[in-house]
């Protein structure tokens, strides 16, 4: 049997190297926080656009 490995956070690295352990055939664990420490990518960028006056 193959190890369990534990990722702390799931964005979106997180979840690419999970999925990767997982196809070979790792068990895999993901941990998330209520509210995540850092804002995804996406998020900041429609709010700097946002801020600047674009939609």
């Amino acid at each position: 049997m193959k190890h369990l490995i534990i990722i702390r956070g799931g964005g979106e690295l997180g979840s690419g190297i999970a999925h990767c352990l997982h196809r070979a055939g790792f068990r895999v664990l993901i941990l998330e926080q209520k509210k995540p420490a850092i804002e995804p990518r996406a998020w900041k960028r429609r709010r700097s656009a946002s801020r600047r006056g674009r939609s």
